[in-house]
């Protein structure tokens, strides 16, 4: 779970400014290239995000109707 955590903070890291990059080229030069690379920005962030939480919720999730004690 740790691993997960580092992966989406990486994936923050390196995904928002690529995203941030590719929407004010967007306002710039309106195309394909500047929605692609939004796209792929936010892909690249939200994708480890989305990977830690549904990790995070199999690993807590119980059967039991008081397993979190």
């Amino acid at each position: 779970m740790a691993m997960d955590l580092v992966l989406a903070a990486c994936g923050v890291m390196i995904g928002l400014p690529i995203a941030l990059f590719g929407f004010m080229r967007l306002d710039e030069q309106p195309g394909r290239m500047s929605l692609a690379l939004l796209i792929l920005g936010l892909l690249i962030t939200f994708g480890p995000i989305v990977n830690a939480s549904i990790a995070h919720y199999t690993a807590t999730s119980g059967t039991g109707r008081y397993n979190a004690w």
